[in-house]
């Protein structure tokens, strides 16, 4: 098996904090060992480990890091409406927002909620395990015996092109009817398993009920998958196509 690890590996990112996180997934019979980092980001980084069960496939350990140097862009855009959703009061809002380390549980907790939600609904997103305030358990997505390319790096045939944008749209509307839209939808976190696309990278959802820009994302998300299907007349199917869902939506939620 030959696995493409992050070139820019450093045995130091294995400090006190991570071996903290490893601990406590082995602990819990999620992963059966340290393992190497796949990916590493500004926000977070992607860590191979073996899964407990012999026959299990491997364990994407999603470990982030400190939410005071992560780099989101506009985390507040990002926020907005997760508080409202969550029903908080104002002063706990304030005391949260004031906490780096409990906006960072809450910032994950948030994402394995919505992972969960869209796994249980039948779409196309990898299983969630488990999460704690610091990282976030989740099956490997496989090609064969290496962890699935993203759609940036697939070799996607041509006639597949079709197939692949009728699954992306028809899970789009279908977060949609949950109040979910990705927020940051494109070939950079979309994953290419045996032909078919395993959308991931959840953290910067948002509730479309509470967002003030839930119909902008939306539209950005329909254009992002209609570019990369070298579909005609893109930007303006995706406003469309945005508008459509947006006022179905609307109808549906008495907006």
């Amino acid at each position: 098996m030959k696995i493409k690890f992050a070139e820019d590996f450093d045995e130091d990112l294995f400090d006190n904090q991570e071996t903290d996180e490893f601990d406590y997934f082995l602990s819990r019979g999620i992963i059966a060992a340290k393992g190497p980092v796949l990916k590493q980001g500004k926000e977070a980084s992607v860590y191979y480990c073996p899964g407990t069960e012999p026959s299990a496939p491997p364990v994407a350990l999603k470990i982030y890091k400190d939410i005071g140097t992560r780099s989101f862009k506009a985390v507040s855009k990002y926020l907005e409406g997760r508080l409202e959703e969550a029903g908080m009061s104002r002063r706990d809002r304030m005391h949260l927002m004031s906490s780096p380390r409990d906006l960072h549980c809450f910032w994950i907790q948030s994402e394995f909620h919505n992972m969960q939600l869209l796994y249980e609904q039948g779409l196309p997103v990898p299983r969630p395990l488990a999460a704690n305030g610091m990282a976030l358990a989740m099956e490997m997505i496989m090609e064969g015996e290496e962890p699935a390319p993203r759609l940036k790096d697939a070799r996607i045939p041509k006639e597949d092109l079709p197939r692949l944008q009728k699954t992306l749209l028809t899970a789009i509307e279908k977060m949609l009817s949950l109040d979910l839209i990705h927020g940051d939808l494109s070939c950079y976190n979309i994953l290419y398993e045996q032909r078919r696309p395993v959308i991931i990278d959840f953290p910067q959802m948002i509730n479309a009920r509470y967002h003030s820009e839930g119909k902008t994302m939306l539209e950005r998300d329909i254009r992002n998958v209609l570019i990369f299907c070298k579909t005609q007349d893109a930007q303006g199917k995706a406003w469309r196509m945005a508008e459509r869902l947006w006022k179905n939506y609307n109808g549906c939620n008495f907006f």
